[in-house]
C-alpha cells in the first residue's frame, strides 16, 4: 500500500476509526514478530557462547577468568577453562568413562 497516495479527507469519522484500528493492530503484530525475532537471536547467541541469557543481557558484564583447568591427556597443549562448551576431545574421554576430575590439571583449580 502506498500511504502517499491515501487521501484521509475521503474517509468518514467511522472509516477513520476503523482503519485506525487495523493500523493498530499491525503495529502490535510487527512488534510480536520483532520480540520474537530478538528473543530467537538472544537465545542463540547464549546457546553459540555457552552464556547463560540472564548473563548475556548483564547490565555490568562480569568477567570470568579460571586457569586451564582440564587438559588432555593426549595433547597438553589442549586444555579447557570449564566455561562455555566444551571442547571436541573431551567427549571422547567422558564417553569412555573418564570423569572431568580426572581430567583436571595438577596446577589448575
Amino acid at each position: 500500500m502506498d500511504f502517499q497516495q491515501i487521501e484521509l479527507a475521503n474517509y468518514s469519522l467511522d472509516g477513520l476509526r476503523t482503519l485506525s484500528a487495523v493500523v493498530d493492530e499491525r503495529i502490535r503484530h510487527v512488534e510480536l514478530q520483532a520480540i520474537q525475532e530478538a528473543r530467537r537471536r538472544i537465545m542463540e547467541i547464549a546457546q553459540s557462547t555457552g552464556l547463560s541469557v540472564k548473563e548475556l543481557v548483564a547490565t555490568k558484564a562480569k568477567i570470568r577468568t579460571t586457569k586451564h583447568v582440564y587438559v588432555n591427556p593426549d595433547n597438553e597443549q589442549q586444555s579447557w577453562n570449564g566455561l562455555g562448551r566444551k571442547p571436541g576431545w573431551i567427549k571422547p574421554w567422558l564417553d569412555n568413562g573418564i570423569t572431568l576430575d580426572e581430567l583436571r590439571s595438577k596446577d589448575g583449580v
